[in-house]
């Protein structure tokens, strides 16, 4: 037992606080969001196969990213 009164580290009776690396779609949609907002892509979004290239992600990746928009 630790001096906080349990095995963990964490003071008794404070929950741990989890913190999960972001996942790789919401990465793209934040990338795409910038330059939507920057006025980088004012014509619309290129082809799904021009931004698997250029992101190296998945189909059902760039999905979710486009779903998160």
């Amino acid at each position: 037992m630790s001096a906080f009164g349990n095995s963990g580290g964490t003071p008794a009776g404070q929950a741990k606080r989890q913190i999960r690396p972001q996942r790789a779609a919401e990465l793209v949609a934040a990338d795409i969001r910038g330059r939507i907002l920057s006025g980088e892509l004012d014509e619309g979004l290129p082809t799904e196969m021009v931004l698997l290239d250029e992101f190296s992600v998945s189909r059902p990746t760039l999905r979710e990213a486009l779903r998160i928009l």
